[in-house]
């Protein structure tokens, strides 16, 4: 019996591009009417701490992320956008909603369940 291999480049690359794809959310929603490609263009101008060969590398492989998670990503930075409602306790103390803490942390276990499904059910059993 043989081993059957796919063909061809290894599907994903294995690198960690949230930090970038929220950055890119987060500018769309601050400029409305933005293609994410543009957005993209932008960040990478912006910042030197992206790993690829190119910009354009890093532009090409960030919008087959998007393509995946665009959607949550943008639902997040919509909701991070929105003005957070404040609780007051004391005359001039404040807490802040737990809801960005809550979107943090579901972008966070998407990103791991795209990534690596068999530890994202662990995660989510503690959740």
């Amino acid at each position: 019996m043989t081993d059957e291999r796919s063909r061809g480049r290894p599907r994903g690359t294995g690198k960690n591009d949230t930090v970038f794809l929220t950055m890119v959310a987060d500018l769309m929603v601050k400029t409305p009417g933005l293609k994410y490609t543009t957005a993209m263009t932008r960040i990478v101008r912006q910042r030197t701490d992206w790993d690829a060969a190119s910009p354009e590398a890093a532009v090409r492989r960030w919008q087959v992320k998007w393509k995946v998670q665009g959607e949550a990503l943008l639902a997040a930075a919509h909701e991070r956008a929105m003005p957070k409602p404040v609780a007051r306790i004391g005359r001039h103390s404040r807490l802040p909603d737990m809801s960005e803490a809550q979107a943090i942390v579901t972008l966070i276990l998407d990103a791991v369940r795209n990534h690596d499904p068999v530890h994202y059910r662990s995660l989510e059993t503690t959740r």
